[in-house]
Order: C-alpha cells, then sequence, then structure tokens
C-alpha cells in the first residue's frame, strides 16, 4: 500500500457517525468540523491524541479486506479496547444495498491477549443481536480473522446526545423536542429489560440522535438481570472487572458494586430526561453517593408540570427501594392525559349502537352485546378517575386545619367506597403532605427552643395543635401504614418531636424551679441581715443562731462537696442529680462550687472516654447532655468524639471500617486493626490516590500536585512530604495520623497460606494473562485478611524502624513470587515512583 494509503487510514473519516467502545467515543459532525473525542472512563472531553508508530503498526489499511468481504474504507476513531472502521460489506454491494457501509470495530494487539477482554466483545455482540429494537443500534456478526477479532454493527448518522444538550448553552431543550427522544429512550430501555438485560452504563454519550430519532449505543456492558436458559455466564465472566461504569450516571448500587438491575437504568435515564429539560446534570456531575451524602436536591425544571416532575424526581432517588418503579412509569408521566373521558365512553355507546344498527340490517346471528352493562362499566371507571382528579386536586392546596382534614378524608372515604383499595399516586401526594407538615413541626420546636423559660409560650400551644392534626392526618384513608416506609418514617419522626417536647418542658420546669429557689435564698439571707441590724439587743441570740445556720451550711457544702468528688456513674440518667448537687452547692457557696469543677470534669472527660470505646453514638448523647448541665467547662466543650472509638478489627463486621470528617472534606477510610502492645490502632483501607494528595496541595499550597489520573496511588514523594500530608490529616482530623512502624504495618499483613495471590498487582505473564507493569487504582484488588485493599503489590508502603525507612509488600514491578508481606527493602527518603503511602490512625 502506498503512503499516500496509509496517512490516509490514520485520520478519522468525514463522514458523520459516532460510536463507543467502552473507552473512547468519536464523533464527526459531518459539517467540516473537526473530529472530537471524549474519554467516557473518567467522563471529561479531551482532544485525541496522534497515534504511536506501535498502534500505526496494528490499523488496518484503507483498501485492505477482512475474510474476502469487508473493504476499509477509514479510520473512525480509536479507544482502549482497539479502533473501528467505515467499511464496505461487499456482498451488500454486489447485492446493490442502498447502505452497503458497516462500521468494524477491531480489537488492538494488547486487548486481544486479554482473555477477558475477547469474551467482553463476543459477549457484547451476543447480547446485541438478541436486542432487535428500532431504538438500539443494530450489530451484525462477531467473527475472527487470522489473530484479528473484530465485530461489524450498524453505520449511524448524526451526533451523539451529550453534544446536543452541549449545543443548548445549558438552556435546556423545547420541550416538544425533547419528548420523541424520551419516548425513544424508553421504549429500548423497555424492551430490554423484558429481555432481561439492563444497560449499566447509560450516558448521554451513548445515546445517538439520528434524522430518524434516538438510538442507545453500547450495550456491552450489560449483564443479563437473570440466569435464563443454560449457560450460566455470571461465573464465566463479569464485565464491571473492565470498569465499564461512568461514575456520574451510576446509582448508588452500582458504585458499591452491586449487581446491575433495570432500576440502575431508571436513574440513569432521569439523570439524561434532567439534563435534556435543564441543560445541567441534576448533581452537578458528582456521584450518587457524594450527591446522596450532601442531600443535594435538584431544582424543579420550568417546564415541566408537577406530575411529570413528580416522576422524574423519584426516578433521581438514590436508594433502589425509593426510585420510581420502571422506565414504563416514567415515561407514562410524560405522556398526554386525556380530560375527555366521558367522550370516550359516549363513542363506545354509540361503536355499540352502530354494530346492533348493523347486524339489524345485515339479518346476521351475531353475539348481542349488554349495551347498558357495558355503559355502566365506563361511567363507573369515568367517575372514579375523574373523583380521583378531583382528590388530587383538592391534595395541591394543603391546609394544616381539622376542617380540611376531615373533609379530604370524606373525600377519600367516598373514593375508595368505588375505587381500589390503594393509589400509588394518592398515596405519594399524602405521604409530601404530611412530610411538609413535619418538617414545619420541627422548625416550630426549634423556635421554642431558643425562647427564654419565663417568655410566654404561644409556641408550644400551637404545636400542640398541629401535632393533634398530623396524628388525625395520619389516621386519614389516604394513608397506606401497611406498605408504606413513608408511614413509619414520619410517626417516627412524630413521636422523635413529641419527646423533644416533654424533655424541653421538664427542663423549662427545672430552670424555674432553681431560679426561685435562688431568688428564695437571696430574700432570706437579706431579711436575716435587716433583723440582725434592727435588733441589736437580740444581737447575741442572732449571732448564735447565724453560727448554727453557718455550721449547718457548712455541712451541707462539705456534703455536696464530697458528692461531686465522688466517682461519677457514667450513665447519662444520673447526670440530673449531679447537676442539682451543683447547683445546690452553687446556691451555698460558689466558691465550693469552682474548686470542685476541675474534679467533676475530670469524671466526666474520664466517662467520654469509656463511652466512647463501645458506642460513639453513646458518648456523643452524653456529652451533648453534660453541656446542657455544664456549658461553661472548657475542656468539656472542646472534647471531640472520635468516631472510630468503637471501630472494631475483623473484615466484613459492622464497625471495622470508618473516616474522619471535618467541614469541607474527609479523612481516609479506615480499617480497625486488633491492638499491638495494648495499643490499638487504625490503617487506610486504600493507599493514597493521587486525588487525595492533590487535594493536600490545592488546599495548603505547599507542594506541587501530581499528575496522571487520579485514582492511582500518589508516589515519587519524598518521606517529608509525606508526613507534611500526614501532619494536615492530623490537624484536619483533630487526631494523630503517621506512617506505620514495621511491627504495625506486619501485623496488619497475616503471612500468607499457599500460593501467592495473583489477584494483586504485581508482574505476572502466564495462560494469556499478563499483569503488572504499571499501577492500577487504589480501589482495585480483594480485600487482606483485616480489610485493607491492594496491601501487597502496585506501590510499595513506607514504614518506619528505629531510626531507618523501608520499603515494604512490593510493588507493581516486582514478580508477582516477591509480592509478599516480608518484603522490604532500605529507602532513604527520597522521591521514588514505586514508593507510595498507607496512613495510620492513633486511637485515644
Amino acid at each position: 500500500m502506498r503512503d499516500k494509503d496509509d496517512k490516509a487510514s490514520q485520520q478519522p473519516d468525514p463522514g458523520a457517525t459516532v460510536f463507543d467502545d467502552g473507552a473512547t467515543v468519536i464523533h464527526e459532525s459531518g459539517s467540516g468540523d473537526s473530529t472530537e473525542f471524549y474519554d467516557t472512563a473518567v467522563d471529561a472531553q479531551s482532544i485525541f491524541e496522534q497515534p504511536t508508530s506501535a498502534a500505526l503498526s496494528e490499523q488496518l489499511m484503507v483498501g485492505q479486506r477482512i475474510k474476502d468481504r469487508f473493504e476499509i474504507v477509514a479510520l473512525l476513531g480509536r479507544g482502549g479496547m482497539g479502533s473501528v472502521y467505515k467499511a464496505l460489506d461487499l456482498r451488500k454491494q454486489e447485492a446493490r444495498d442502498r447502505q452497503p457501509f458497516v462500521a468494524l470495530k477491531s480489537l488492538n494487539e494488547d486487548f486481544a491477549r486479554h482473555p477477558q477482554a475477547l469474551i467482553a466483545l463476543q459477549r457484547e455482540a451476543r447480547k446485541s443481536q438478541s436486542l432487535a429494537h428500532p431504538n438500539i443500534v443494530t450489530v451484525y456478526d462477531f467473527d475472527r480473522a487470522d489473530d484479528r477479532v473484530y465485530m461489524t454493527m450498524e453505520y449511524l448518522r448524526g451526533r451523539p446526545l451529550d453534544r446536543v444538550i452541549a449545543s443548548q448553552n445549558e438552556s435546556g431543550m423545547p420541550k416538544d423536542q425533547a419528548l420523541p427522544l424520551i419516548r425513544n429512550m424508553c421504549a429500548a430501555l423497555t424492551y430490554a429489560h423484558s429481555q432481561h438485560i439492563a444497560h449499566a452504563d447509560l450516558k448521554p454519550a451513548n445515546v445517538f440522535v439520528t434524522d430518524k430519532g434516538a438510538k442507545i449505543l453500547d450495550f456491552g456492558i450489560a449483564r443479563a438481570v437473570a440466569d435464563i436458559g443454560s449457560g450460566g455466564e455470571q461465573t464465566v465472566f463479569d464485565p464491571s472487572e473492565l470498569g465499564a461504569l461512568t461514575p456520574a450516571y451510576a446509582s448508588l448500587e452500582m458504585l458499591n458494586g452491586a449487581e446491575p438491575e433495570p432500576l440502575d437504568d431508571v436513574y440513569a435515564l432521569g439523570c439524561i430526561v434532567y439534563e435534556l429539560f435543564t441543560g445541567r446534570h441534576p448533581f452537578g456531575k458528582q456521584r450518587a453517593d457524594e450527591a446522596a451524602h450532601a442531600r443535594l436536591r435538584p431544582a424543579r425544571p420550568a417546564a415541566l408540570t408537577r406530575r411529570e416532575w413528580r416522576a422524574l424526581e423519584k426516578a433521581l432517588a438514590f436508594k433502589r427501594e425509593q426510585r420510581l418503579e420502571s422506565v414504563e412509569a416514567l415515561q407514562a408521566a410524560f405522556e398526554p392525559r386525556s380530560p375527555w373521558l366521558l367522550w370516550g365512553g359516549a363513542a363506545v355507546l354509540v361503536a355499540i349502537a352502530g354494530v346492533g344498527w348493523l347486524s339489524l340490517q345485515q339479518g346476521q346471528e351475531i353475539a348481542k352485546i349488554d349495551g347498558e352493562r357495558l355503559r355502566q362499566t365506563v361511567m363507573r371507571e369515568t367517575r372514579i378517575d375523574l373523583a380521583r382528579q378531583d382528590l388530587l386536586d383538592a391534595l395541591g392546596a394543603p391546609e394544616l386545619s381539622q376542617s380540611w382534614i376531615d373533609a379530604r378524608a370524606e373525600q377519600a372515604s367516598r373514593f375508595y367506597a368505588s375505587a381500589p383499595e390503594s393509589d400509588s399516586q394518592l398515596s405519594l401526594t399524602w405521604s409530601e403532605i404530611a412530610s411538609d407538615w413535619l418538617s414545619s413541626l420541627a422548625e416550630k420546636l426549634d423556635r421554642w427552643k431558643q425562647l427564654d423559660a419565663e417568655s410566654p409560650q404561644p409556641v408550644e400551644e400551637t404545636l400542640r395543635t398541629d401535632i393533634k392534626l398530623l396524628k388525625a392526618w395520619l389516621q386519614s384513608p389516604l394513608a397506606a401504614p401497611a406498605v408504606s416506609d413513608d408511614y413509619q418514617s414520619i410517626t417516627l419522626g412524630l413521636s422523635h418531636i413529641e419527646s423533644e417536647m416533654a424533655a424541653l418542658v421538664e427542663q423549662r420546669k427545672a430552670e424555674l424551679a432553681a431560679r426561685a429557689a435562688a431568688e428564695e435564698a437571696a430574700k432570706r439571707e437579706r431579711q436575716q441581715q435587716r433583723q440582725a441590724e434592727a435588733a441589736a439587743a437580740e444581737r447575741r441570740r442572732q449571732q448564735q443562731a447565724a453560727r448554727a445556720a453557718a455550721a449547718a451550711k457548712q455541712q451541707k457544702i462539705d456534703g455536696l462537696v464530697q458528692s461531686l468528688r465522688s466517682e461519677l456513674d457514667c450513665n447519662q440518667n444520673a447526670l440530673n442529680a449531679r447537676y442539682q448537687d451543683w447547683q445546690s452547692l452553687m446556691t451555698l457557696q460558689s466558691s465550693a462550687a469552682q474548686q470542685s469543677a476541675n474534679r467533676l470534669q475530670d469524671r466526666l472527660l474520664a466517662c467520654l472516654g469509656q463511652l466512647e470505646k463501645r458506642s460513639t453514638s453513646g458518648a456523643r448523647s452524653f456529652l451533648e447532655a453534660s453541656l446542657q448541665y455544664w456549658p461553661g467547662f472548657q475542656r468539656l466543650a472542646s472534647w471531640r468524639i472520635d468516631a472510630c472509638a468503637d471501630a472494631r478489627a475483623g473484615a466484613g463486621i459492622a464497625r471495622s471500617r470508618c473516616r474522619d470528617s471535618w467541614q469541607g472534606g474527609r479523612g481516609p477510610e479506615l480499617v480497625a486493626l486488633p491492638a499491638l502492645d495494648g495499643q490499638r490502632f487504625l490503617l487506610a483501607r486504600f493507599e493514597t490516590s493521587i486525588a487525595e494528595f492533590n487535594e493536600y496541595c490545592r488546599q495548603q499550597s505547599a507542594c506541587q500536585p501530581a499528575t496522571g489520573s487520579d485514582r492511582y496511588p500518589i508516589t515519587g514523594r519524598s518521606v517529608a512530604e509525606y508526613r507534611a500530608y500526614l501532619a494536615w490529616l492530623s490537624e484536619k482530623s483533630g487526631f494523630v495520623y503517621r506512617l506505620p512502624t514495621l511491627a504495625e504495618w506486619r501485623l496488619a499483613h497475616p503471612e500468607d497460606r499457599g500460593e501467592p495471590d495473583p489477584n494483586r498487582n504485581c508482574v505476572f505473564e502466564g495462560l494469556g494473562i499478563r499483569k503488572g507493569g504499571r499501577p492500577v487504582s487504589v480501589r482495585s484488588g480483594k480485600a487482606s485478611h483485616w480489610g485493607t485493599i491492594n496491601s501487597l503489590g502496585n506501590a510499595a508502603e513506607p514504614v518506619r524502624r528505629g531510626g531507618e525507612w523501608l520499603a515494604v509488600g512490593g510493588s507493581h514491578s516486582d514478580p508477582l513470587e516477591r509480592c509478599l508481606p516480608d518484603m522490604r527493602q532500605a529507602w532513604d527518603g527520597s522521591p521514588n515512583e514505586l514508593i507510595g503511602l498507607r496512613p495510620l490512625r492513633e486511637l485515644r
């Protein structure tokens, strides 16, 4: 082949097409614009670089034929799996097919040697072939030519949906343009789900808009929802091992490694529909777990009706059990509802009359239709639907009053007398109203808490009235306590508010009683003083009485001081009695109370240390109760609850993991380890990633951010930089982070038994599998005995032994047989591209 042809084969085709091979999407607009490339693995746009000479050596040349059938016309694009070409199907050309071109996806040499990659492409072809639908890209065949594995599919013209959305300049798409695309996507996913296949990586880049509508691409990473028939493919290959997941559109369950379900596609489709109407991702491209943690809630798009927004908002629920039940339900919300049901019933009656007339005219013996019964059925269904709409309209303007609630209860009773026993839309509306009223109650309670104990309390009466009304709403026929999680949540919330009210009433009573006691004591002292000044003649008697009173007072003070200095029962219920002693001592002699403050404060802090080892929530409750009684205790106020204090060693148990958090950030995920010489400590579950280290660099401006994938481990930094990063974590969290000693690190990595685990990222080649040679994501791999990931291999980890530094555990450049817990080498502390970081966190 001439040089001219060689160069032509290396450039993207000037035709307009899109394909996605799981790593790179290539789009050509067809109007003379330059080719753009999108890396879906990181969900960011970038200009694709020129291919290397090694890559060019694997490429097919223009004019080259595959199996004497497909002639290469042009290169469409390249990705992690290989290259995609525009090819002429010679058989179609011979048959004078008007569409003789196909897209041909060819695996590159390195990827083709990976056995699971070969399975991935074969699985993609097989599953895509089973999805014969006008809104799903058509896959023709999967084959091998010599050492080259390839797949042929439908050749498309148009634009990917992410570019269509971007062209709207964040203003959103007009509704009349968006609805046909939504119908196309819903139709494709509904069909796929009926075939027990979930897409599992739905995103705008995998939706292609042609002049005939939208098509969904790349069902190659989809997995069957149920194992149907023979084959049992789940145990043979898991496509998630190839990283086929886009975080911004992946559901919370997918991010946590759960098997994909149609409900995961519902979440991704909800994100896409929201972008269609707003031009923006509903959570700013944040992952579902991060958005859930931040309690983000998207704003309602202006173009949507309340019915449409309710369905879309439920499709965006983070948890499966709260998510919209299906794609069909989302599509139904965007379909128009006809208000002319009565006309439909009339039309049926006219049709019945017409059939009767025709039968009379023709004289045929046909089945007689009971027109009256059919008319009654149509009228009954029409009345039910109109009653439902009337009830929904009435619920649209809720009013927290007994008359409104009684009216709705009577209206709902009439509706359910002739309608089904449950109605999901009415139950959802009931739940929304109840939740709004519960939030209003919580706000009123907060306002009451801010008032002084002696101030007028009109809020209390209002609260009690509103609680009574909400309880009446809980008894409404619209409630569904047997099946509704919302009902249980609202009843628990109401119970919590009532408990807080009762506690607040008792607290206010105690405050008023204490003030009254103090005023009474002061009044007595003033009265005694006046009597002593007025009755000089009785001074001796008064002095004797004063000495007796002083002795009694001192005896009481001594008793109270002894009580305050005694051991404290670390029970929250015992605090009130100790507080009463404190108040009494303050009334009798504030100096004695101040002298007892340090001892009492020591007792409270000792209790906190004991409680947080058993339960951090119990310690937090004890601390909050203590500060309510003694807000002036500075050491008590500065105590910081250790969220990891009750962590227990053992991978898989409920409290084996924890992490510190602070305003605007959080520390690494930690796993608990058994005590060493009586000292408990925690170790980072993952190696420190480039993203985590760069966050420290950006906030502190103390180092140069690292380059490379955010998921890879940070390496190539000196021990001084690592220790500065750990000091930053200590400052932010309030707890000590440091590098582990060799003994601590060795405790976290028990001796291996049997053959070395091939899951480690160390150099290994055999059976068609090649591992090692470069880093992998810090989150990949199986957990060790105590729950750490990538504890051996990937990046060596620094530890301290006496006065020297060691790098232990081996790295991705070491042979698999050397990636052992006892693998160690001396390190002088200078930057080394093979040495990373795994922090240790001390426990108080």
